[in-house]
Formats: structure tokens, sequence, C-alpha cells
């Protein structure tokens, strides 16, 4: 149990480390020499100094205690506005169509390019299966390049209002029109009985899918920093 305990505890604060308090750090410096340097001087290292020689005076052991736990404080605030930042972005990527004004106005928007895309896409298919030129082949790369123009607006015709969320409700309807499943109805089930190679992928996935919302959401705050 103590060896647990401690392999635990050494997991949980490299997480700590890793994933709030060293990228906390970071923006906090940013921000600092942004404030400092602001518009004026954005590229002139000298006019950080200032801000140097306010870092690098003499202190008191407890103003030096202080400071520092003030910066490790702050860094770890800072990190978790930016895991509850990417929580938020997850769940708007994933907001249904029929939501609010704005949720609905992308969808119509991202409908009308999907739909004028499929029609390409239909129209190409039309003329290779009516054509009977022997340099009908040179049709099928223009076939191709519409599906693939279609594909990037979303695999299914949008019901969402971004492509993440058109991405995870198109694996359901795939699935569904593949195999007759419902997956929202058999997922738990299909779960339990999935090997542990399967699942360790899914788990993987989920895990990039929630990382790279992070990332996102640090690119947020340091856009804020930039303006």
């Amino acid at each position: 149990m103590t060896a647990f305990l401690q392999q635990l505890g050494a997991k949980i604060a490299d997480r700590w480390l890793v994933n709030l308090l060293l990228p906390g750090l970071l923006w906090l410096c940013c921000t600092a020499v942004a404030a400092q340097l602001g518009w004026g001087h954005a590229i002139d290292p000298r006019a950080a100094e200032p801000l140097v020689r306010r870092l690098t005076e003499q202190r008191s052991a407890a103003q030096g205690v202080f400071l520092l736990a003030g910066a490790f404080g702050s860094a770890a605030a800072i990190g978790l506005v930016a895991i509850g930042l990417a929580a938020v972005l997850r769940r708007a990527w994933a907001l249904p169509g029929t939501s609010a004004a704005p949720a609905r106005w992308l969808r119509e928007w991202r409908r009308r390019r999907w739909d004028a895309a499929h029609q390409i896409a239909v129209q190409r298919r039309t003329d290779i299966l009516n054509t009977v030129d022997p340099s009908a082949g040179l049709v099928g790369p223009e076939y191709r390049d519409a599906l693939a123009k279609r594909e990037s607006i979303s695999l299914e015709r949008p019901e969402r209002p971004t492509w993440i969320g058109d991405r995870w409700m198109a694996t359901g309807i795939r699935i569904h029109r593949a195999y007759g499943l419902d997956l929202s109805v058999v997922w738990p089930r299909l779960w339990t009985v999935l090997p542990d190679v399967s699942r360790g992928d899914i788990t993987a996935a989920q895990l990039a899918y929630q990382e790279s919302s992070v990332l996102v959401s640090w690119g947020v705050l340091y856009g804020v920093v930039a303006l």
C-alpha cells in the first residue's frame, strides 16, 4: 500500500507540474513582459530592463517566499482556468444545431456549403455515368476532388455548428448505416466486451482530444495577452 501511495503521489505531482504549474508560469512571464513592453516597445528588449531590475533587487527572505508562493499559486490558478476553459470548449464543439441562435446560424451556413458541394459531387458522378467518351478517366479526379471538398465540410450533412461535433455524429451515423447498430444504445455493453487493446486505443484517443482542447484554451489565453 505504501508503494502504491508513493507511486500515485508521484504521478499526481508530475501531472500537477506539467499540466498546471509550468504552463501557468510561462503564461505569467509572458504577461509580465507584455505589460512592461506594451505596444510601443514590443520588439525592444531594452524596454524590459526595469522589469529585470525589479525582479533582481534585494529582498528579505519573507518577501522572497511570499513572491514565490504568489507566483506558484497564480500559475496553478491560471492552469486551472485553462483546464476549465478547455471543458467549455469541448461542450461548445459538441453543441446541437438546434440550441441557441449562433449555433443554428453556424449549422445553416455549414449546411448551405455542404449542399452546394454535394450538388457538384453528384453532377460529377452523373457526368461519369453518362459519358461514353474514351477519355472519361479524366473526369475521375474531378469527382474525387468534389468528394474531398464536400467531406472537408462534413462527412455527413451537417447537424452541428462545428466540424468536430459533426465528426463525432458521423461516426454513429455510419456505424448505424453499415451494421444497423445504434451506438448510443449498445456502447455501454460494447465497452465491457471490447479487448484491452481496443479500449486502450479509445482511451488514448479521448485523452488526446482532451489535451488538444487544453492546447486550444492556452492559445486563447495567449491571444488575450497578445491583445
